[in-house]
């Protein structure tokens, strides 16, 4: 019994920290959906427009990325008109079942992958934005990245104009949150 409790200490020191693996995902983020809000450096409504290629291939999905059209900067400056992120496009639609405010990322995010890189061609998103060089994600490959907050919703699928996500964001911006 003595020994099987000394294995596992030993293992535990010298396994990495959490820190150390920037990979895994866990619920590290434990930003509010206020606290998301605060953060993000930009926040801005975005239509899917089609997929790429990038030529460093070095991003989390080898190289797959979303291009994005900015219909709307509800924070920020500096926001191009374009965003490109890594993703990929598929066929459906990937809305948050969660009430709002929500508190965890859209259910194409919660397979491991620690955030949702599934986008419909067509379709409008809440991207709560950080600068790339904010963040220790180098995978990002641009300026500006929704992947940030692990399992927290920064790149929700939304419903146009009346979406209750949208509406609840927009509430938070008016408080000056």
């Amino acid at each position: 019994m003595m020994t099987t409790w000394l294995i596992v200490a030993v293992a535990m020191l010298k396994a990495p920290s959490l820190a150390t693996l920037p990979r895994l995902c866990y619920s590290g983020s434990d930003l509010s959906p206020d606290g998301l809000v605060a953060e993000a450096s930009a926040i801005v409504r975005v239509i899917a427009l089609d997929s790429t290629r990038s030529a460093a291939n070095n991003d989390v999905l080898r190289g797959r990325r979303v291009r994005f059209r900015v219909a709307e900067v509800l924070r920020g400056s500096d926001v191009p008109s374009e965003i490109s992120i890594p993703g990929i496009l598929t066929p459906h639609d990937d809305y948050n079942s969660g009430s709002v405010p929500y508190r965890d990322v859209r259910f194409s995010g919660q397979g491991g992958s620690c955030y949702a890189f599934e986008y419909r061609r067509g379709a409008e998103y809440l991207f709560l934005l950080i600068r790339a060089t904010e963040t220790n994600i180098v995978w990002t490959g641009g300026e500006w990245t929704p992947y940030w907050a692990n399992l927290r919703p920064t790149n929700e699928q939304i419903r146009g104009d009346d979406d209750a996500w949208l509406r609840w964001v927009r509430s938070r911006l008016a408080l000056g949150r």
